[in-house]
């Protein structure tokens, strides 16, 4: 077995939340919440929308609810039809509107995805690219899922705190 990790989030298999207490009681603090789509056609469709927005942040609650965010198009199957400049369009949109609203842009993928369609590694290093630069700006908070909780959990805390 693995030895010493300490693990504090969570994506729940296939996206089917559940079990918040019991991951709770056994010291997660947050999970990745899931969008549902009707179909694969919808999802697909989602792609090609470059005008897409950044989520809304979440609340605390008896676990952070990490915004679902958006998967990387792994340019396999159907999404192959999408093409890589809208990909990249689509998620400097998103970026742009997170770092304009302060809202959350949650990039994620399969690693895997990348051996079966090896072209989307140059678009998902374009993207952060346009990442570093929004962050070397001053405009946007790169954040791992953990580190998310910990920030949504210190405002919570300044929001509670007495004011003397």
């Amino acid at each position: 077995g693995v030895k010493d990790i300490a693990l504090s989030t969570f994506v729940h298999p296939g996206n089917a939340v559940d079990f918040l207490p019991e991951l709770s009681a056994a010291g997660f603090e947050g999970f990745r919440h899931t969008r549902l789509w009707p179909s694969r056609v919808a999802r697909l469709m989602r792609e090609f929308h470059i005008g897409e927005m950044a989520e809304k942040s979440t609340a605390m609650a008896l676990l952070i609810e990490i915004p679902g965010g958006q998967i990387l198009n792994t340019r396999a199957n159907m999404r192959k039809i999408v093409p890589a400049s809208i990909t990249v369009r689509r998620w400097k949109h998103i970026l742009d509107s997170a770092c304009a609203t302060g809202r959350v842009a949650h990039l994620w993928c399969h690693p895997e995805n990348f051996l079966s369609a090896p072209s989307g590694f140059a678009v998902l290093q374009d993207i952060l690219a346009h990442v570093a630069r929004r962050r070397d700006q001053g405009d946007l908070l790169v954040l791992t899922q953990e580190a998310y909780c910990r920030y949504v959990r210190d405002i919570s805390d300044r929001q509670r705190a007495p004011r003397h």
